[in-house]
């Protein structure tokens, strides 16, 4: 139903995985190419721009699953957020900086509708 491309190389290799009328969440950075299917909506994503504005690109994951928790309504958001907490239980640096992404993603998804 859906994905995340977060290389642009990848587009190719996954768009045709995703089931028609899903959505594709596709990272900008670096992105020659276009999605090839009318048949799903394809979202661009800014998230290794906004994780490195943070000071670390190696949180574009974050971001990228803020907006998919956001747009998919998938899980609800205080259980992603649950979870970084328990995974960073001593590391307070991390923790907070992987809160702010994944909140960062969330905003960035708020007005997506992936089926409109």
């Amino acid at each position: 139903e859906a994905a995340i491309i977060m290389a642009a190389s990848q587009l190719k290799a996954f768009e045709s995985r995703v089931k028609p009328g899903g959505f594709i969440l596709l990272e900008t950075y670096g992105l020659e190419d276009k999605a090839a299917r009318t048949d799903v909506k394809v979202i661009p994503m800014s998230a290794i721009e906004t994780a490195a504005k943070s000071g670390n690109r190696l949180g574009a994951n974050m971001v990228a699953l803020g907006m998919y928790v956001k747009i998919s309504k998938a899980v609800a958001p205080e259980h992603i957020e649950k979870t970084i907490e328990e995974k960073f239980p001593r590391k307070k640096k991390e923790l907070h900086h992987n809160l702010e992404l994944f909140r960062e993603g969330l905003k960035m998804g708020t007005d997506v509708n992936p089926f409109g």
